[in-house]
């Protein structure tokens, strides 16, 4: 819709205005000096309520939530927390600790419920503005079908007149519809100032409502993505020093039966015995995660 283009009245909307206009106009017709008619108040309080409401839309907040350096964050953390090649296992290694991990994204997560918390008092803020912004479109709207319905119903009072009262007809035609012109100029210019407000808050809300589901995904899919690749990460590692350490008693084993003493033999079976429980544990070590 063009910021100018009226919404088009219903037909009973349209005859109660022109009721409106035809008692304004009698109302003129009564007054005993025709150059004391004046517009007064038509249109004047609906441009100033959505002026009032256009002003409080500086206090809105385009971008109340800096949730994007919380989702690099993740993003980053994402990228570390990536499972590695198993390495050599080392047993002076001091493996990653899983509580720096949890810590790390504790804060993240904090990060983004509060930014999720900030996205909903801008959306009931936003709300309100939007609901008033609507109000003052509907009041302008209305003033200015009013104001076009008073300038056709003084041009037609003026014909009526124009014979037996040509000094009040030359004010309805000339003042009075000057005046009525300038207060609908006014009316317009103001509607169009609201329509582009309106506009805004909308994209405003848009951009909200984009930056609220992305933190909702990120709270249900990458925080638990996370924690699953670290549980992954540490399964793998755990895998390869089970392997490692089954591998080294197992050449100790071997060594021990080539030693062919009876106590040696005895040491063997504790080894083998050793081996086949660490063996045991590598394989289950390798079953899916679930």
């Amino acid at each position: 819709m063009d910021a100018t283009e009226l919404t088009p009245l219903t037909e009973s909307r349209a005859a109660a205005l022109r009721g409106t206009a035809r008692d304004v106009v009698r109302g003129w017709l009564a007054v005993p000096d025709p150059a004391a008619v004046e517009i007064g108040p038509i249109g004047a309080s609906a441009i100033a309520a959505a002026a009032d409401a256009s002003r409080r839309l500086a206090a809105v907040d385009a971008r109340p939530a800096n949730a994007g350096a919380v989702l690099d964050g993740l993003r980053r953390l994402a990228e570390r927390t990536a499972p590695a090649p198993p390495a050599r296992w080392n047993p002076f290694r001091r493996p990653p600790s899983p509580i720096d991990l949890e810590r790390e994204l504790a804060g993240l997560v904090a990060g983004l419920e509060e930014s999720r918390d900030t996205l909903t008092r801008a959306a009931v803020r936003l709300a309100s503005e939007r609901e008033r912004i609507a109000e003052a479109d509907v009041r302008l709207e209305e003033a200015a079908h009013l104001l076009r319905t008073l300038v056709a119903g003084a041009e037609a009072a003026a014909r009526e007149i124009g014979s037996s009262d040509p000094v009040r007809a030359a004010a309805l035609r000339g003042p009075v519809a000057a005046g009525l012109t300038e207060r609908l100029g006014d009316v317009l210019t103001q509607l169009a100032v609201t329509r582009q407000a309106r506009l805004s808050l909308s994209l405003i809300a848009e951009g909200h409502e984009a930056l609220a589901g992305a933190i909702d995904r990120a709270r249900a899919t990458m925080v638990s993505a996370l924690r699953t690749a670290a549980l992954a990460g540490r399964a793998m590692g755990e895998r390869a020093r089970l392997e490692e350490q089954a591998g080294a008693l197992g050449r100790a084993a071997e060594a021990a039966g080539e030693a062919g003493s009876t106590r040696q033999a005895a040491v063997t079976r504790a080894i083998d015995d050793a081996i086949a429980q660490i063996g045991a544990a590598a394989t289950a070590a390798r079953a899916p995660l679930h």
